[in-house]
Formats: C-alpha cells, sequence, structure tokens
C-alpha cells in the first residue's frame, strides 16, 4: 500500500508541476487572469504540490497522510471559494459571513503549516504574532496599542480583499517571479549551473588561494540565477569546499568563503533573491533600473571578499591547483561557452526596457532554442518534466512566503502598526540619519537571521522603508539599504544559516564558521552606508559622481579588507592595521576631502614600509 502511495503521488505531483508552469508560461504569452483568479491558481496549486510531497513520503504514518490529505483539501477549498465569490465579495462592501470565515481560517492553517514545512518555524510564529496583535491591541501599552479588531475584520482584510494574502506580494509570485524560478531551472537542466563552476574553475582555479577564489566566481555566477543562499551553498559548496580544504585553507574558512560568496548571490543582479520584482513594484519604477542600481555594490561585496582569500592566500602561502588538474578554459568556452547566451540575452533585453515579464519569457524561449546546440544540454521530455517539478519546488517557498506575508500585510494594514513604527525610529533618531540608519540596519539583521529574504524585505519595506525616505535618503537607496542588511543576516551569528550550512559540508564548527563568514562579509556593513548617503553609487546623480564613488569605495573595501587579514603585501602591525580602518572609513564617507584623506593614509603606509628597505611582492 505505501509503495502504490509514493508512486502515484509521484505521478500526481509530475502532472501536477508540469501543468501549473505551463499555465504560467500560457499566461505570460496570452495575458493573466484577470483579478485575483492568477494569484489564487498560483498559490492553490503550489500548496497542494507542497502537501502532496509530503503525503509521498515513505514510511509516513497513515495518520500523517489523513492529515495531508485535509490540508489539501484546506488549500483547494480556500483558493477556489474567494475565485469563485469574487464578484459577491466585492459587492458585499465589507459584509462578513460564517462561511467567509471557515474559508479563510482553512487558508490561514494551510499557509501556517506550509510555511513550517518549507521554512521552519520562523515565518509562521511571526505570522502567528501579527494575528495575535490584531486581537490583543486593547491591552497592549503605549506604541502597540490599539482598539483591536474581531474575527470579521480579520478575516475580511487578510483573506478576502486584495490587501492580504492576495495582495501585491502574492501577485508578484505569480507574475514576475514565477517566470524568473522557470528560468532558473531551466538554465539548470541545460547544465549551465555546473558550466559556471566549471568555468570558474578553469580560469581561477591556478591562481593562488584559486579554489576559493572559484567558490567566489562560481557561487556569484550561480547565485545570481538560483535566488536561494542555502540552494547556492549546497550546489557550488559541494564542489569548492573540498577543493578548498585541499589546497591549505583550515575547514571554518573554506566553509565561510562559501556561505559569503553564497549569500553575495542574493544580491548580485539578475534574480536578486526575487525581491528586485518587488522593490520595483513598491517604487513604480522599472524591475532593470533596480537590477543595475544593485549591480555596483554588489561587485564591491565579492570584490571585498576576494581581496581577503588572496591576503590570506599570500600569508598562509597557499597555492592554486596545477594546470594538469584544470580544464583549458578556451577548449570549455568553444564547447560549452553558449550556455553564456541566455544570461546574455536577458541583460540585453532588460536594458531595452522591455517589461520583466517579456525578457524572462523570451529568455526560457531562446534557451530552449539555445539548447538544441549540443546533446547533452538539450531539453528532452523526460528534462522538461524534471525542469517542471524544479520550477514548481523553488515556486513552492515562494509563494508560500508571499501568502504568509500577505498575512502579516493585512493585519499591518488595518492596525496601523507601520506608521506607528516608522514614526518611532525617527522619534528615537533625533533627527540624525546615522542614528536612524543605525537602527534600521539592526532592525533588518534581526529580522534577516530568521526570515527569508523575500518575507524580509517586504516586512522591511512597509515597516521600516518609510523612515529612511523621511529623512531624505533616495528611495531605492532606502529600499537596498533594508534589503542588503536583511541579507547579511544569513551570515550574522548567532543565526547565520548560510554559514551552519556550509559549517555542514565543511565539517567545520559552526560557530566559528559563522564568525568567519561574518568577517569576510564586512565589506557588506559599509557598502549600504555609502549609498544611503551617497546615492550614486546606486547609478542616481551624474556618471561622474558615480565612477568617482565607485572608485572610492572600492579602495575603501580593499582597505577594509587588509585591516581583517592583518595583511597587505606583507603582515600589517596593530598601527598599520588601524590606519587601513580608518583610510576604508573615510574612503566610504561621501565627501571629497575625506576620499583624498583615505588615499593619503593608504599611500603614507605603503611609503613607510617601502623607506623600511623592504620590496613589495607581485600583485594578484
Amino acid at each position: 500500500m505505501d509503495e502504490k502511495v509514493v508512486k502515484y503521488t509521484k505521478y500526481l505531483i509530475a502532472a501536477l508541476s508540469v501543468f501549473i508552469i505551463v499555465f504560467h508560461l500560457y499566461t505570460s504569452i496570452f495575458g493573466i487572469i484577470p483579478g485575483i483568479g492568477q494569484r489564487t491558481i498560483h498559490l492553490g496549486a503550489m500548496v497542494v504540490i507542497l502537501f502532496l510531497t509530503w503525503l509521498g513520503k515513505e514510511n509516513r504514518k497513515w495518520y500523517l497522510r489523513v492529515f495531508d490529505i485535509i490540508l489539501i483539501a484546506f488549500a483547494i477549498l480556500g483558493s477556489w471559494y474567494v475565485t469563485e465569490h469574487n464578484a459577491e465579495i466585492l459587492n458585499r462592501s465589507g459584509v462578513v459571513f460564517t462561511r467567509d470565515i471557515i474559508f479563510g481560517v482553512m487558508m490561514i492553517i494551510v499557509l501556517l503549516e506550509g510555511s513550517r514545512r518549507v521554512m521552519g518555524n520562523a515565518l509562521s510564529i511571526s505570522a502567528l504574532v501579527f494575528l495575535a496583535y490584531s486581537f490583543l491591541g486593547p491591552y497592549l501599552p503605549g506604541l502597540l496599542h490599539h482598539t483591536g479588531y474581531g474575527i470579521k475584520k480579520i478575516i475580511n482584510m487578510v483573506y478576502l480583499s486584495t490587501e492580504g494574502i492576495w495582495g501585491s506580494s502574492i501577485r508578484a509570485s505569480a507574475t514576475y517571479i514565477i517566470i524568473f524560478v522557470i528560468f532558473g531551472s531551466v538554465l539548470q537542466v541545460t547544465g549551465a549551473g555546473d558550466f559556471f563552476t566549471r568555468v570558474a574553475n578553469s580560469k581561477f582555479g591556478a591562481y593562488r588561494g584559486g579554489p576559493a577564489k572559484v567558490a567566489v566566481v562560481a557561487s556569484g555566477l550561480f547565485g545570481s540565477i538560483s535566488g536561494s543562499c542555502m540552494a547556492n551553498v549546497v550546489g557550488t559548496g559541494t564542489f569548492t569546499i573540498p577543493m578548498m580544504k585541499k589546497t591549505g585553507f583550515d575547514p571554518e574558512f573554506a566553509g565561510a568563503v562559501e556561505a559569503s560568496a553564497s549569500t553575495g548571490g542574493q544580491i548580485m543582479p539578475p534574480v536578486m533573491a526575487s525581491v528586485a520584482f518587488l522593490i520595483a513594484d513598491n517604487l513604480g519604477i522599472t524591475y532593470g533600473q533596480v537590477a543595475f542600481a544593485a549591480l555596483l555594490p554588489a561587485l564591491l561585496y565579492y570584490a571585498a571578499i576576494f581581496f581577503q582569500i588572496d591576503f590570506r592566500s599570500v600569508k598562509l602561502g597557499l597555492k592554486g591547483l596545477s594546470r594538469a588538474e584544470l580544464e583549458d578554459t578556451r577548449e570549455l568556452m568553444r564547447h560549452s561557452g553558449y550556455l553564456f547566451l541566455p544570461l546574455i540575452i536577458l541583460v540585453v533585453m532588460l536594458a531595452t526596457g522591455i517589461t520583466v515579464t517579456k525578457a524572462g519569457l523570451y529568455t526560457i524561449g531562446a534557451t530552449f532554442v539555445i539548447s538544441l546546440f549540443r546533446k547533452e544540454s538539450r531539453i528532452t521530455p523526460a528534462k522538461f518534466v524534471s525542469m517542471c517539478c524544479d520550477a514548481a519546488k523553488g515556486g513552492i517557498t515562494v509563494a508560500v512566503a508571499c501568502g504568509l506575508v500577505g498575512v502579516m500585510m493585512g493585519t499591518l494594514t488595518l492596525t496601523g502598526l507601520g506608521f506607528r513604527l516608522s514614526n518611532m525610529l525617527v522619534s528615537l533618531s533625533h533627527g540624525s540619519l546615522v542614528l536612524l540608519l543605525i537602527l534600521c540596519m539592526i532592525t533588518s539583521l534581526i529580522m534577516g537571521m530568521g526570515l527569508p529574504s523575500l518575507a524580509c524585505y517586504v516586512l522591511l519595506a512597509t515597516l521600516v522603508a518609510p523612515a529612511l525616505i523621511r529623512m531624505n535618503v533616495e528611495p531605492i537607496a532606502a529600499h537596498l539599504f533594508l534589503f542588503y542588511f536583511g541579507i547579511i543576516g544569513n551570515v550574522t551569528p548567532p543565526v547565520a544559516g548560510a554559514a551552519y550550512c556550509a559549517a555542514g559540508i565543511a565539517q567545520s564548527n559552526p560557530m566559528k564558521t559563522g564568525i568567519q563568514a561574518f568577517l569576510l562579509s564586512i565589506s557588506g556593513f559599509l557598502i549600504p552606508y555609502v549609498f544611503a548617503f551617497n546615492p550614486a553609487l546606486v547609478m542616481v546623480g551624474s556618471i561622474g559622481n558615480t565612477i568617482w564613488t565607485f572608485i572610492t569605495a572600492f579602495f575603501g573595501v580593499y582597505c577594509i579588507s587588509a585591516a581583517i587579514e592583518h595583511y597587505l603585501f606583507w603582515k600589517l602591525n596593530i598601527f598599520e592595521t588601524i590606519s587601513m580602518f580608518v583610510a576604508a572609513t573615510l574612503m566610504v564617507v561621501p565627501d571629497i576631502p575625506t576620499d583624498f584623506a583615505g588615499f593619503a593614509i593608504f599611500a603614507a603606509v605603503l611609503l613607510m614600509h617601502r623607506l623600511s628597505g623592504k620590496s613589495l611582492p607581485d600583485p594578484l
């Protein structure tokens, strides 16, 4: 009996995955279903696939399978009800019936349990706290106090309206995000993900500390399309971490490199953990503008990790891999270089102003055509089904997170907490932008430690971003500031999820790996302050100002990397280390006199070293 359940469930999952992926491709071509139909089909199908996956697990207890079936029924009914009665609900103007409450509770239960299964307890607990807050407002003091709301008002806002579950988050998931999830799966099934790692290895593997540099490049390429820290760590780390350990890096550092580089993949265009679509939607700008704004800060982040790896490699006397162990780059590009074409096509399309949905759709189509170039990359019917299953699996996490975030957003709208919290942050800062940025950073880090990237951003955009914008921070800079620190939470102890995942592969101490990953990612704590004070780094303003800001920030992260490793071209003493920190700080402050002061300190350290009679070794 168990074998049959497992077997037929797999068939059902595959069939439903193919259906929902084809559905999204079809509606992207011919137009989405009006109203909330697109959103309900999307979310309903994703959560049904989720619980079918659990239903089909081997050796699962019968009563747990019964529970899975009940949840599947709840998901179908909860999605169907608002679709079938949408016109009636709109005409009622806020009147809530008992049946509305029943179906609404069903859907909330589905999202809470679904989130718990795919993302752990953090998001589900957060949603329960927000729901409880809606009820308990009259009993809370100060800022948290409100009049309180009954079950009818909560269900009306959270389930029946487009301010809750069926709001902007799930709309983005059902239209923009899913297309890029499909794109990522198509790239993977063609072998592009493996190709990126092989190219990085062939190009950088021979340099000192080569495998660590391979990890940085490969994780940047893979992470730019995967949209998940954990997926990035596992996808590239199983290859790069053993190589790093083999060349002489200790396990903690090897795991930390992969964790930091994979975290950077979340901020690297084009996908940016799917958050770029929501930022564009919130600000009323194009996706291309968000992607280009995020590019330079992401490059600085990776440059800083690269520098630290190089400094440590020289300090430890590490060599790269032998040429005999590496593939020939030219031969690799000749054979498989065409796999880069989809990314190039996507960037070109976005740069020309094509809508994000169409750009993603056309790129998927182009990738199918490009895959025909060679037999090993060709998408066969079996690979297509596998691609659909992978895309559906990737879409589940996003869809459930967006749906549950919608629950929280509905309660925030109902209670007005977002507005009050924004006022509180401005009040606590006493008019100081620096203090406000620090408060926002701490808030973002705490939320980023426990929540998925997308959910974290949506809440921060509602609760915190208005405070920054009121203090005249450029809107795009404000949203990226919060997004970056939410991401950095993945490598910030004590809850450094990406680092702990990498530690499992590296067989290293999780806490030591987390601390090392934090140090490798320290530039991520400086860069957001640069573009918060000077939005030229996110390409707001003149080209000249952008170039100058990037150059000074580049040297700034170079200096701080040297300070962290206590090494430049030689081992730094305490005075030289402090000087590098000071130089870095001055270079990231958006003021020309401080920039030149930072350069002067850096030059002075080099000059003193040369005057001591010591020579400088060959650079990287």
